[in-house]
Formats: structure tokens, sequence, C-alpha cells
């Protein structure tokens, strides 16, 4: 199905917000009209944070041109390495995630951007394959 994502980005949030509600109301679910969803009464979550130590000491050895030439490559994926995750956060989501979709549903409307809309969101260049967002 052809995205009915605007080239020209938008000026907020709230717009874009609108956007995806509105295109899910008019165009409906895809899941096929006999899928079950069986999603359990309780979901068992276990977080583990992974040690980046390594990783974020290679990082900063680098010089300033090294980095400058992996992130023109790459983007600006080094920059997780130093993200924390909130596992509280995680698991109070937890329960709007669904599986069928594959995204987070609140108030029936789809919490997922098409590819169109995380790059007006994050400003990102399409036709660069090689960067990692």
């Amino acid at each position: 199905m052809e995205s009915s994502w605007p080239s020209s980005s938008y000026d907020g949030i709230y717009q874009v917000t609108q956007h995806m509600a509105s295109t899910q109301q008019s165009e409906g679910d895809y899941l096929s009209k006999d899928h079950f969803s069986s999603l359990p009464d309780r979901v068992h979550l276990d977080l583990k944070q992974n040690d980046f130590t390594d990783l974020l000491n290679i990082w900063d050895k680098w010089g300033a041109t090294t980095r400058a030439n992996f992130d023109r490559k790459y983007g600006h994926i080094a920059r997780l390495l130093k993200v924390q995750v909130d596992e509280q956060l995680l698991k109070a989501i937890m329960q709007f995630w669904d599986p069928s979709y594959r995204c987070f549903v609140f108030n029936k409307v789809d919490m997922v951007p098409t590819i169109e809309e995380y790059s007006a969101l994050l400003q990102i260049d399409l036709d660069n394959p090689d960067k990692i967002y």
C-alpha cells in the first residue's frame, strides 16, 4: 500500500499524530477480518541492560575525525550506547503492546509511524542506505 504521507514536513508533532490517526481511521485496519489475537492475561517481562563498557572505551579512544567519519556513514547510532533503559517505563507500556500489529495501541489508534513519518520527524535522509537509525 502506498503511503499517504506528504513530501513536505509538518510543523509539529501534533500535526504528525493527527495525520497518523486520521489515516488509520479512514483506511481501517490491515489485519484480515478473521484474525483473532489471543493475548495472555499476564505477561512476565525480564529486562537486562547490556554492558557497553568495551564499546564506550573504543568510542572514547577515537579522535574527532574518526567519530565524524563514523557519524557521517552510520548516523548517530553510537549515541545509543549512552542511553539508559527505563525498566519501569517498559513494564508500564507493555500493556499497550499489540503483537498482532507489532506496535503500541492507544485508544484504538496504532502508534507506529511509517518510514516516511520517521524520516520527517527525525529529519533523516532516506537516500543514504548506510546510515543506521
